[in-house]
């Protein structure tokens, strides 16, 4: 095979400088072509059961993830727990080429404690991040010691210091394969050398940087181990730290929220652009499509938010329109209550107006006119004060202070000409009523 050196569109590692990758549609190496000695290739490939556990690894003849086209040859079977752990080791028998039993794994509490081979039971003495460091048999005797760097490389490069004994779990109980040297997690395969792994970071749920805080750097690198700090605890399944997996649900969750605002305030920048550019007729229906098309664009929270802020802004005016109403209602009644008081005032410099220019009509009227002046005079003034009484009452009840004003106004002049012209024609018809009685009285 063709050394390659980089990654595949996905962000995968296809060539570390020893070994060659192939990865299948989800993401998994599928196939590795590893150089054990100058001048030989060796590919193996992978088989994934229906959860995505690795479930059996053979020799392919042909670069391919198909196991019906790449010459698939099981070298290996794996038989699982319930939490997808490898319980049992079949592998090739070299003299009958079938499968035959190598190992069975012991758990308690989730973590391997103990391993039966063909040569007996051994236990395995781990460090606090679940590294091997001792391998025992039955009666505690030590059959072999292990030694490893922080991210789980063998010091100076000797792989026996760090591989062998009854199961090829080492690195925080992790299984170890021979050809690529790499750890498998379930989830991703982890490359000690590199100290890193060898695909991007991903989760079930869409998001752009899973696990992440966006208030630590560290864990926006989605290759990274454990933050690159190794030490702090150990990664269960090649995702997040078993120990931190609440913080990490969390961060994931804060993350997703960031991603959806950013996407939302660029749509709406998005729309401030465009809007900016309608102008002419049709531009404001113009402009209700694009609101419409751009709140369609934005996410759950960002339709919430701008729900919230509309019924805000409706809020906002409602209260604005309330108080100007109640300020101009406020003006308006203390106009006409000054209007009024001004009306009461002025009202009485008319009546006293009134009553003296009734006077000096009066006095100044020839001496037969006089009484008939008085009786005109005092029936005018007296129509229109109670013109403007009645009136302004009627007003009022119809129109409030604007009604009882008009009312006042009209009733005092239409007040004034009907008691006019009433008391004119009775002071004419006593007039001539007098003048037949004295003509009666002269004959």
């Amino acid at each position: 095979l063709k050394q390659i050196n980089g990654y595949d569109p996905a962000g995968n590692v296809t060539y570390d400088g020893k070994n060659q990758y192939l990865y299948d549609a989800e993401g998994r190496i599928c196939a590795v072509a590893s150089i054990p000695v100058p001048g030989v290739t060796v590919m193996t490939g992978y088989i994934y059961g229906a959860d995505g556990t690795r479930v059996a690894k053979g020799r392919i003849s042909t670069w391919s993830c198909d196991p019906s086209t790449s010459g698939f040859t099981a070298t290996n079977d794996y038989i699982l727990g319930l939490s997808s752990e490898q319980v049992t080791e079949l592998g090739t028998d070299p003299d009958s080429g079938g499968m035959e039993w190598q190992h069975t794994n012991v758990y308690a509490a989730g973590k391997l404690i103990a391993t039966y081979d063909p040569d007996g039971l051994h236990f395995h003495l781990d460090d606090p991040l679940g590294t091997r460091r001792v391998q025992t048999d039955l009666a505690g005797a030590v059959e072999q010691t292990y030694a490893s760097l922080p991210f789980g490389d063998c010091p100076d490069g000797d792989t026996l210091s760090c591989t062998g004994g009854a199961t090829e779990h080492h690195f925080t109980g992790k299984e170890r394969d021979a050809e690529s040297g790499n750890d498998y997690f379930g989830a991703r395969y982890y490359s000690s050398t590199m100290g890193r792994f060898m695909s991007p970071d991903w989760s079930a749920k869409q998001d752009p940087v899973p696990y992440a805080r966006l208030d630590n750097p560290q864990t926006l690198n989605l290759y990274a181990y454990l933050r690159n700090n190794p030490l702090a605890g150990a990664d269960a399944d090649g995702h997040c730290p078993k120990w931190m997996q609440g913080v990490c649900d969390a961060a994931q969750k804060a993350f997703g929220t960031a991603a959806q605002l950013l996407n939302d305030g660029l749509q709406r920048a998005g729309y401030k652009a465009a809007a900016s550019q309608l102008s002419g007729p049709g531009a404001s229906a113009a402009r209700k499509s694009l609101q419409a098309s751009t709140y369609n664009k934005l996410s759950p929270v960002g339709q919430s938010i701008t729900d919230a802020a509309k019924q805000s802004r409706v809020n906002q005016l409602a209260g604005k329109t309330a108080d100007q109403l109640a300020e101009s209602a406020s003006r308006t009644n203390a106009g006409v209550n000054a209007l009024g008081d001004a009306s009461k005032t002025l009202g009485a410099v008319g009546v006293a107006a009134g009553v003296a220019s009734v006077v000096v009509d009066t006095v100044q009227a020839p001496d037969g006119q006089k009484l008939n002046t008085a009786v005109t005079g005092t029936a005018t003034l007296g129509g229109s004060l109670a013109g403007a009484e009645v009136g302004g009452m009627a007003g009022a009840s119809v129109g409030g202070p604007w009604g009882a004003l008009a009312g006042s106004l009209l009733g005092g002049y239409f007040g004034a000409d009907t008691v006019k012209d009433v008391m004119t024609n009775g002071a004419n018809a006593l007039k001539t009523g007098n003048q037949d009685l004295d003509d009666a009285l002269r004959e």
